[in-house]
């Protein structure tokens, strides 16, 4: 499968422990969690992002530690919880 397409299916699904929606991830606060993971990788894209708006670099396309976020997203999603923020 192409990491273009969404498997819709699976991160609509309810999860099969608890209510179907999942945990608060928020509520981990160890280094290893997903959370943390989503967080840190976000601010590497973000940082990667803003260094190659400085250097007037426009290679387009998706920047590969937005690619991470995405990764890491989308597992969040269809292994841990439903939660959105």
């Amino acid at each position: 499968m192409s990491d273009d397409i969404l498997n819709l299916p699976a991160m609509l699904a309810p999860l099969a422990e608890g209510d179907g929606a999942g945990g608060d991830l928020r509520q981990d606060y160890s280094p290893s969690s997903i959370y943390q993971k989503l967080r840190d990788a976000r601010a590497e894209a973000r940082a990667e992002e803003r260094a190659r708006d400085s250097q007037g670099a426009d290679e387009g396309g998706l920047a590969g530690g937005w690619r991470q976020v995405r990764s890491l997203a989308i597992t969040a999603i269809e292994s841990h919880s439903k939660d959105f923020e």
